[in-house]
């Protein structure tokens, strides 16, 4: 009885619209009070406020737009006429989930009676109300995407090809490329004819500088001496010749 009070309470209202918008779309169509419940709108790194941007009518449902002073689409939620439910899901450009809009099936559609198309509001419309949203600041990797643009996010593994070396450092990822000079035959040998390459990685507590440099220096040398490296049987051994 406390959830169908609360209904009736905000059905006269403008929430999860800020008091005093006026909710009308540039085409003159406005929403109803009561139309939307209630929202929990999540937009990671946007700056507010959030406002409902734009509702796309078609004869098979809607689309929800929400946006802020810098992006007009940044996040959409879709409803179908007919659901037996009137949650609608939003997600944002790089398909994360950014909240819910709450509503009824029997207040959707209301909708119907729009003309099809593209309804646009702006800030001074269609403003939420702050409780209804949040827009936490981004921090560390909010996605990934590969060369096609598609967007990676959520729990990736980054996995070290051929010749790709991946490490912590300092708390961020760094990718080497180092390449493998034998890959082709690594590839068209029989499994096993080929053993896997190992690299020098450090000499003792000393490590390669950012370019992956190590310089060694030899004492009490004469000029023209050879630097020999060859693997002995605890590692590698490193000798001159000649001073």
């Amino acid at each position: 009885m406390i959830g169908e009070s609360w209904r009736e309470e905000i059905a006269s209202g403008s929430y999860p619209f800020s008091d005093g918008v006026s909710r009308a779309a540039d085409g003159g169509k406005v929403i109803d009070p009561g139309t939307f419940l209630d929202a929990a709108i999540c937009l990671v790194g946007r700056t507010g406020p959030l406002y409902l941007s734009q509702i796309d009518i078609s004869a098979q449902g809607l689309v929800l737009w929400i946006g802020d002073q810098d992006e007009r689409l940044a996040a959409s939620g879709t409803y179908e006429f007919g659901s037996d439910t009137g949650i609608i899901e939003l997600v944002d450009a790089a398909g994360r989930p950014a909240g819910i809009i709450v509503s009824e099936p029997g207040r959707l559609v209301r909708f119907a009676g729009w003309e099809d198309g593209s309804h646009f509001f702006d800030t001074t419309t269609t403003e939420f109300a702050a409780k209804a949203t949040m827009c936490p600041p981004i921090q560390g990797v909010s996605e990934l995407r590969d060369n096609t643009d598609v967007s990676v996010n959520g729990t990736v593994w980054l996995v070290g090809d051929e010749g790709v070396l991946l490490r912590e450092v300092d708390g961020a990822i760094r990718v080497d490329i180092v390449g493998d000079p034998l890959f082709r035959r690594r590839l068209c040998g029989a499994d096993g004819s080929l053993e896997e390459r190992r690299f020098v990685r450090a000499f003792g507590d000393l490590y390669p500088n950012s370019m992956g440099e190590v310089a060694l220096t030899v004492d009490e040398h004469t000029a023209g001496s050879v630097i020999r490296v060859h693997s002995a049987q605890s590692g590698i051994e490193i000798s001159t010749i000649g001073g």
